[in-house]
């Protein structure tokens, strides 16, 4: 329809009952958002050997913006969708498991 746009996707906030529902609703929010690629693979720093002088192109630079900004979003409505009892708990362990690549804190959340 013309002149109408789809309302956005709010994340359900978690509780601690109903995972299994929370989970299937958020995967479909990152899909929306286009965001699922990133909670399924992450992404990888460009290798640039600074000590070398080596700098990055404008499109790896580009592209590593928009990859940061991704998995920021998509952190972001993690952070959003747990309820605060549960907060302080599920964000310090988000943030332990962010070992190596950022998205990896996001796939721990949801794939559990």
């Amino acid at each position: 329809m013309a002149g109408s746009s789809m309302g956005e996707l709010r994340a359900p906030i978690f509780n601690g009952s109903n995972y299994d529902f929370w989970r299937i609703k958020m995967c479909t929010i990152f899909k929306s958002h286009k965001l699922w690629d990133m909670v399924e693979n992450g992404y990888e720093e460009p290798d640039v050997k600074k000590e070398e002088g080596e700098t990055l192109t404008v499109a790896q630079k580009l592209a590593l913006e928009e990859n940061v900004a991704k998995d920021a979003k998509a952190l972001g409505l993690i952070q959003g969708a747990v309820s605060m009892i549960f907060s302080p708990n599920c964000i310090e362990g988000i943030s332990q498991a962010s070992m190596g690549n950022p998205a990896t804190r996001i796939r721990e959340v949801i794939k559990r």
